[in-house]
């Protein structure tokens, strides 16, 4: 039995163990140390079996990349297409929402398997189904007195503008990644963590803080910054999580995070111009919003 331990990313480790020899590629971010442990780890077993899903109902095509299923007895299914050989052809079967999945290969790989790029969608499914930790679509950064900010933002956005601009203005900010971010909400504590799957800056940190506020942004030259209602900033946020949206109970439970995520600290609509004193106007503001709120 072959077993490798992915360092905890959201407090959560995942540990892979095989049938053959596992090789694994480094992650995007070789160094990752891990966050401390939170939670138990999400268990995936390598296996060689079948990996065509005969009789499985598609739910969402994420082609040319992947392809979500659901199966006769109802368990989530995800066909991984080939990407090369470090990539090969696999079939994920979730054994224990959340906690244990069946990870089928046609055959024993002969190379390392690039298994970061299974582990993101994986991980986004397990944490959603946990019902209390989401992978979010997000910039994020600590303040100096370690209050966390969260930045939702789609593709092109400005997410990883932004963590190149507070880097580049000497700012007391800590980046927590500037593309991947993973939002708790476990017994009452609301907190951001960072990942190891950093967008174009390859802002990628280990550390996790309070959720203090939510910050999207908006491209203006004048600078300002305004208050958004939880509805609002809700929808807004909804959009931006990972989540297996042909799920309802999966969609409610998702829904349940977000608010408590919007109702938990103030959001906001920061615009302003991508330029270094933006940046540092940005983080004066917020840290003088957040004295308000103390």
């Amino acid at each position: 039995m072959s077993r490798v331990i992915v360092a905890p990313v959201g407090g959560v480790s995942i540990v892979h163990e095989s049938e053959f020899a596992l090789r694994t590629e480094p992650w995007m971010v070789e160094q990752w140390r891990g966050s401390r442990e939170a939670e138990p780890p999400v268990v995936i077993q390598h296996r060689i079996g079948d990996t065509t899903a005969p009789g499985a109902r598609l739910v969402y095509d994420g082609a040319p990349w992947n392809q979500y299923l659901i199966d006769d007895s109802g368990r989530q299914l995800v066909h991984f297409e080939q990407a090369g050989q470090q990539c090969p052809e696999q079939l994920l079967i979730t054994v224990k929402p959340g906690f244990s999945y069946e990870l089928r290969y046609k055959e024993a790989p002969t190379v390392p398997v690039m298994q970061s790029a299974r582990d993101l969608p994986i991980l986004t499914l397990a944490l959603a189904a946990r019902a209390n930790a989401l992978l979010v679509h997000a910039c994020a950064l600590l303040l100096g007195d370690g209050s966390g900010v969260l930045c939702p933002g789609v593709s092109g956005s400005g997410k990883s503008t932004l963590a190149r601009l507070l880097s580049k203005a000497g700012a007391p900010v800590e980046l927590l990644s500037d593309d991947r971010v993973v939002l708790t909400a476990r017994e009452g504590d609301l907190r951001i963590w960072g990942t190891p799957w950093p967008g174009d800056a390859f802002a990628a940190s280990e550390r996790d803080g309070a959720l203090r506020a939510i910050v999207f942004f908006a491209r203006g030259k004048v600078r300002a910054i305004r208050a958004l209602r939880p509805a609002e900033a809700a929808r807004r946020l909804f959009s931006l999580v990972g989540m297996a949206v042909w799920d309802p109970s999966m969609v409610e439970q998702a829904l349940s995070v977000v608010d408590r995520a919007v109702c938990g600290a103030p959001v906001y609509e920061a615009t302003y111009e991508p330029t270094i004193e933006s940046a540092r106007w940005l983080v004066t503001t917020l840290e003088d919003e957040m004295a308000t709120h103390d």
